[in-house]
């Protein structure tokens, strides 16, 4: 949600369809980027992280240039997908990943959150971003976070509708049954909560999502979360099943997913403009 607010930077997803009009297709796509390029030497040499960051990469370029030659792009809004926002992507998956996390209650040690930053500017080297602007160290990262905030140019309309697009992806998830709607229903209140939580109400607003009281939840359930964490770090058994756990949740939602949208998992050029 973030970073729909810097209005140029959320323009080749509009431009494209990708958010506004095809949004769980676009997050299952994404997902498969994240789970190979996160996976165990994902990033290797041809490994399927790196064989994806390669393809996005290539895939970036392509609708670059697309942009380029539409007569729709406006040279105001700068380079689309230049190398300045694509640091920023590599941002929103290391340090503000972490930091979201942290705002949950979730521990992470100084080794493991360097680690974070230091696998996503290897990752981001791949995906063509200048090494010289990608962060060194979670300090550095805080630093370029920033400087993308303080540089990035308000929101706008295609702001307010990628982040109400992507605010409604629940209920496009969820099957048909009675349950589920109300469990997706319930499930998009709290990630809007959840968005106000951590952006505040000025960016919500901006935005264009509901105000919810749900935003509370997340600071109430902080001691539950934080004795979990405690638990866990203390008994490496614990963590090892948790961890199992959340890998094997993750694979079968995954899955499901797939079946539902049908993404383009292996990263196809796109061959035309939504505008």
């Amino acid at each position: 949600m973030g970073g729909y607010l810097g209005a140029a930077a959320a323009k080749p997803l509009v431009m494209t369809g990708q958010l506004d009009k095809m949004t769980p297709r676009r997050l299952v796509e994404t997902s498969k980027f994240w789970i190979d390029a996160t996976a165990h030497d994902g990033m290797t040499r041809y490994a399927d992280g790196f064989k994806s960051a390669v393809r996005v990469r290539l895939m970036h370029a392509q609708i670059r240039a697309m942009l380029l030659q539409s007569d729709n792009w406006d040279p105001a809004w700068g380079h689309p997908l230049n190398q300045w926002d694509s640091m920023g992507t590599i941002l929103e998956f290391s340090s503000i990943m972490l930091l979201g996390l942290r705002l949950l209650g979730f521990l992470f040690t100084r080794r493991e959150r360097e680690a974070v930053v230091h696998q996503w500017r290897y990752i981001g080297y791949v995906m063509g971003v200048d090494e010289r602007m990608l962060p060194t160290s979670e300090a550095d990262s805080m630093r370029a976070l920033y400087a993308v905030i303080a540089t990035a140019p308000t929101p706008d309309e295609d702001s307010r509708a990628l982040g109400q697009a992507l605010a409604e992806v629940t209920l496009q998830f969820a099957g048909e049954g009675v349950w589920q709607q109300r469990s997706a229903r319930l499930e998009r209140i709290l990630r809007i909560g959840y968005t106000r939580y951590v952006l505040g109400d000025k960016a919500g607003d901006a935005l264009g999502l509901p105000r919810t009281a749900a935003k509370y939840f997340w600071a109430a359930q902080l001691p539950l979360r934080l004795t979990s964490e405690l638990a866990r770090s203390a008994l490496p058994p614990l963590n090892r099943w948790m961890v199992k756990q959340g890998e094997k949740t993750l694979q079968a939602q995954f899955r499901r997913r797939v079946a539902l949208t049908r993404p383009n998992v292996n990263f196809e050029p796109v061959k035309t403009l939504a505008r």
